[in-house]
Parts: structure tokens; C-alpha cells; sequence
């Protein structure tokens, strides 16, 4: 999924009739891209123009909306273009791919796009790949505290994650977001045993405090007669106090 501006109207259809196998095209060097300080978006201008099939041909509009190895239609049923898909989504709020996850030409379409809109205005990239609850070991990968490998063993990625790494490396090298946007498996699952109803939980949480306090009193006591008489007398006190408080919370995972 990318973020853009206004929704899109019906025109702007998904890519159809994906055609192709693997291996058709290769992926620019980020390093390069970014070797200069350039903003976010002159990263990902650099990285689009760079995109290319295994023979060096460019991704250029007028090769893609000329290409045999997919289909673009709009709502209605009529032919479109890639052109009038990128155009579409440039003036939408959020674009929602959906895909087939081991299809090449699919994600070669999407880092495609996703690059373009990158490179035209601020974009966030959502997928559906990460789970909520690994957000933060996303955010740290992306601001170089973690190494790739982190990523892997933490984020719990797909395992074709090598088709959507591309995506998550430009958005890394232009500063973009990066958002884990599914559901934790185990609450699908427990949905799924139980119902919706076991995702909102109540706990019941009591505190017992014990506080033990001691007093000691000295009293002097000064008696004059013929004589004078002074008595001491220490008296030692111990409280003890138990103190119990009950909370009661209601947590509904988001």
C-alpha cells in the first residue's frame, strides 16, 4: 500500500493480467542515490529514473504503457494505461494495491510506482507483511540502529521478503515511513477460536501495601521534695498498617 492524496476516483484501476516470471529487472544502487545528501525526494527521483529490465532498458512511461506483461483497466471495464494509473494515484490520499505476494511483475509495478510518487511528494509506505507490534523494529532499522539482520530475526518478515525489500530500502535511504500495518497473528487467531468479543480484555489489578511505623517516647520526670529524684522512662510503639488498593482496566488491543 502507498499514501497519497485525494481518494482515488474508479479510474485509476489495479495492474491486471500479470504476465512475466523472475529475473526481468534490476534495481538502482541506493548508495549512489544518496551519496550526495540529496532531500528525500531527489533520492527517490534518482532511483526511479535508474529503474530498468535485466537488458538495461528503462522503465520510462512510454515503455510501461506499451508493455505486454500486464494490463492496466479501469473500474468500468475499459483499457487504461499505466500513465493514467500513475496520474490517478499522484491526486489520492491513500493507493491500495493488492497483489499476488509471489508475483514478480506485481512488485516490480508497485516499487515503480512507489518510487515515482516518492519522488513527486512526501509518501509513507504501509504493508501488510509486518505486524503491528514490530513497529518500533521497523523504526529503529530504518534509523540505522539495527542491522539488516536484526530485521530479519525480529520484524518476523515473509519469507519473499527479498521482493519487497527494495520498497523498504529507498524508503530507508529517502527518510520515508515505513508502516507495519497487519494485525498481530495471535489475536486473528484468537479471534478466530473465540470471537471479536476476546480482544477486549479486563484486568483486575490489586496493590496490598504494608507499611510498619515505630514510635519510641522518652518521658523525664522530675520529682523535688527534700531530695530530688529523676526517673526516665522509654516507651518503644510499633504500627503496622495494610493498605489495599483494587484497579480494575479494560484494554482493547487497536
Amino acid at each position: 500500500m502507498l499514501f497519497a492524496r485525494k481518494l482515488a476516483p474508479p479510474a485509476a484501476a489495479a495492474a491486471a493480467g500479470l504476465l512475466a516470471t523472475q529475473c526481468l529487472s534490476r534495481s538502482p544502487s541506493l548508495g549512489e542515490a544518496a551519496a550526495d545528501g540529496s532531500t528525500g525526494q531527489s533520492i527517490a527521483a534518482k532511483y526511479a529514473a535508474g529503474l530498468a529490465t535485466s537488458d538495461g532498458t528503462a522503465y520510462t512511461l512510454e515503455y510501461l504503457d506499451r508493455s505486454r506483461r500486464f494490463s492496466v483497466w479501469r473500474g468500468n471495464g475499459q483499457r487504461s494505461s499505466f500513465s493514467e494509473l500513475l496520474s490517478a494515484a499522484a491526486e489520492a490520499d491513500v493507493v491500495m494495491l493488492g497483489e499476488d505476494h509471489h508475483d514478480a511483475v506485481t512488485h516490480k509495478l508497485q516499487e515503480i510506482l512507489f518510487a515515482r510518487l516518492a519522488a513527486s511528494r512526501p509518501a509513507t509506505l504501509s504493508l501488510e507483511m509486518f505486524e503491528t507490534d514490530v513497529q518500533h523494529v521497523i523504526d529503529e532499522y530504518l534509523g540505522g540502529l539495527l542491522r539488516e539482520q536484526d530485521l530479519m530475526s525480529d520484524a518476523r518478515p515473509w519469507v519473499n521478503y527479498v521482493q519487497y525489500r527494495p520498497m523498504v530500502e529507498l524508503a530507508k535511504a529517502a527518510g520515508l515511513p515505513v508502516v507495519a500495518a497487519n494485525t498481530p497473528r495471535r489475536y486473528v487467531s484468537a479471534a478466530g477460536r473465540v470471537g471479536p468479543e476476546v480482544l477486549s480484555l479486563t484486568l483486575t489489578l490489586t496493590l496490598t501495601l504494608t507499611l510498619t511505623v515505630t514510635l519510641t517516647l522518652t518521658v523525664t520526670v522530675t520529682v523535688t521534695l527534700t531530695l530530688t529524684l529523676t526517673v526516665t522512662v522509654t516507651v518503644t510503639l510499633t504500627l503496622t498498617l495494610t493498605l489495599t488498593l483494587t484497579s480494575t482496566l479494560t484494554l482493547t488491543p487497536s
